[in-house]
């Protein structure tokens, strides 16, 4: 393959690296343009918010010490109980969502502008827009549901029909004049509808039919959603709602003022210590592009073109770095899947990817921008892929998540396997809940009985070139969403069983691997420490045997182990040199990157 061969070639000259490192990089590089320190260092994640805290702790004590009027007002304003918890909660919430917009003052005052607009035409205003957006989206969820509960019902059990049928009908027309007050803009009624509202008679056990209860459970549960989103919206009529938005006007410009001198202290604090954030080196990165158009054109003349991974995860602010970075010749490639998307707790924006994916047309060969569909799935079987098509198709929903599980989404399944069988079933278990504290033990024990029912089976398995075979423990993988609190009951009830279970989980920090990895970081630091020396040296990275070791040491055992190892390298042990040449590099890297 021609198109192989050239990539590999050209990969060499490529820079393959995290949107961090290469932010790093970039600021590094461009140091005195940004006008800071070149030898800047990274702050830890973990003291980050301790040290934020204490900033603002301090900003505050200051403000209030000095009098300032706008600010004793505004904590009034804002004040819960007896204490400024409430108003340091929003300035620090507000800083932390500015901090993934890549203009961030831009972004603080839009917000007080909004506020405005919305005080002054509350009807037109995107606030309204926002919440009856979000309330039409649970009244279509709640619909759906119904829907489904009101099917099931006239199919598995009549009688339900007859004994709630008011309850049915009162539930139906709720939803509908929800929906119809949404669309016509009717807050009032929207408002008079929730305080007037009765929740359905039915519950899950009110009948007999598992079908029937299950759907009882979701619509229930559907209803209770759109219910505590409208609490949470519809608190007050049109008319006070006005004079509320009125009212907080000046105090959220207030607040934004206050978020923006935040981020001017965090920034000058960053400064005097020369330790910066992640966040603080992306908006340098970005600050360097959009006040220096050589330094733009610089980065654009050494790449032909821009490659992101995982574009679902990417934050607003590196959405406007990858747009700058690309901008002159418009090859960036982005590749994602929003249904992966796993970091909304760090800002991540997947309408960033979504957004681009609806609005592009299919790539026919001259169109650009265009999609392309990795739709090819070469990791699993056809039923497989047939079976998660089914789930996603009926739980991911434009209304329920703004996306469409659809032909575009679906997995098609690729790989070619040997099938001169019948493929395997997916198949679900329901496992009844007894004790809320057995749970993993009940799974386990389900779970336990399948493996061994299964290893009884006649040979189905496909075993290559010798045709079929029966199965093997070797052949089970049980995968949990989370081993916390579970793997312990799951690896004991499984070993009654006579199953045995190979967990890595279990004794993850007592795995060789992770052992060596810390005995050559206590190595690296402190060299004098002959455990971590002597760990290091053992392991199967350099491999010193126990004689080879009594040797280095027979010199002199009132010397450290690096002491010992040192003497035998200057006296020509080429094995013990080149573990001594390996831990001078780790050392001076440790101390220059």
């Amino acid at each position: 393959n021609e198109l192989i061969k050239r990539q590999n070639l050209l990969v060499e000259n490529a820079s393959i690296c995290t949107i961090d490192s290469f932010c790093i990089a970039l600021v590094r590089e461009n140091f005195a343009s940004l006008n800071i320190s070149h030898d800047f260092k990274i702050a830890d994640s973990n003291s980050v918010e301790k040290e934020y805290n204490d900033l603002l702790d301090n900003m505050f004590y200051e403000k209030f010490n000095s009098g300032d009027e706008v600010f004793i007002t505004t904590l009034s304003d804002l004040q819960r109980g007896y204490d400024d918890y409430y108003l340091k909660n929003i300035v620090k919430t507000l800083y932390k969502k500015s901090c993934a917009m890549p203009y961030q003052t831009a972004w603080l005052d839009k917000i007080a502008e909004l506020n405005i607009e919305a005080a002054e035409n509350f009807e037109e205003s995107d606030f309204k827009n926002l919440i009856f957006q979000k309330i039409s989206t649970c009244a279509k969820s709640a619909e759906l549901s119904f829907s489904n509960l009101v099917k099931s019902i006239e199919t598995h059990d009549s009688a339900f029909c007859v004994k709630y049928d008011a309850d049915i009908r009162r539930t139906k027309d709720y939803i509908y004049r929800v929906l119809e007050s949404v669309n016509n803009n009717l807050w009032d009624e929207l408002c008079n509808l929730r305080k007037n509202y009765t929740k359905p008679a039915y519950k899950k056990n009110s009948t007999k039919n598992a079908i029937v209860s299950k759907h009882i459970v979701d619509s229930n549960n559907a209803l209770a959603a759109l219910n505590s989103e409208m609490d949470k919206c519809l608190e007050n009529d049109l008319s006070t709602v006005k004079e509320i938005l009125k009212r907080y006007a000046p105090i959220v410009k207030n607040v934004v003022e206050l978020v923006k001198e935040y981020k001017l202290v965090i920034d000058n604090n960053s400064f005097e210590r020369n330790t910066y954030s992640f966040d603080q080196i992306e908006h340098l990165a970005l600050s360097l592009f959009t006040e220096s158009e050589n330094a733009l054109k610089s980065f654009n003349e050494k790449y032909d073109a821009i490659l992101v991974d995982e574009y679902q995860d990417t934050s607003n602010l590196q959405d406007e770095l990858f747009k700058l970075l690309s901008e002159d010749k418009g090859q960036l490639f982005m590749v994602g899947d929003v249904k992966q998307s796993i970091y909304g707790f760090r800002n991540a924006n997947p309408d960033n990817f979504l957004q681009k994916k609806n609005e592009f047309p299919l790539y026919k060969g001259d169109e650009n921008p265009c999609k392309v569909l990795l739709t090819g799935n070469f990791r699993s079987r056809k039923k497989i892929c047939k079976f998660i098509n089914f789930i996603f198709s009926a739980y991911m929903t434009k209304s329920g998540t703004d996306m469409e599980y659809n032909e575009e989404e679906a997995l098609v399944p690729q790989e070619k396997y040997n099938d001169n069988h019948d493929e395997n079933d997916v198949e679900v278990f329901l496992v009844e809940k007894k004790d809320d504290s057995k749970i993993a033990i009940d799974e386990a024990e389900s779970i336990a009985q399948y493996i061994l029912s299964t290893m009884q089976r006649e040979a189905f398995l496909d075993d290559g070139d010798n045709g079929l075979r029966k199965a093997k423990f070797s052949d089970f993988v049980i995968l949990m969403r989370s081993a916390k609190n579970r793997i312990g009951d799951y690896v004991k009830t499984l070993k009654s069983y006579g199953i045995p279970v190979n967990s890595p989980a279990e004794k993850f920090s007592e795995s060789v691997e992770i052992i060596t990895a810390l005995s050559m970081l206590k190595a690296i630091c402190n060299p004098s420490n002959s455990i971590s020396v002597l760990a290091l040296m053992t392991s199967p990275v350099f491999g010193f045997t126990e004689d080879e070791i009594s040797e280095i040491r027979i010199g002199d055992k009132s010397k450290t182990l690096y002491s010992n190892v040192l003497s035998a390298a200057q006296n020509g042990n080429l094995k013990c040199k080149s573990f001594i040449d390996f831990l001078n590099t780790a050392r001076m890297l440790a101390v220059t990157l």
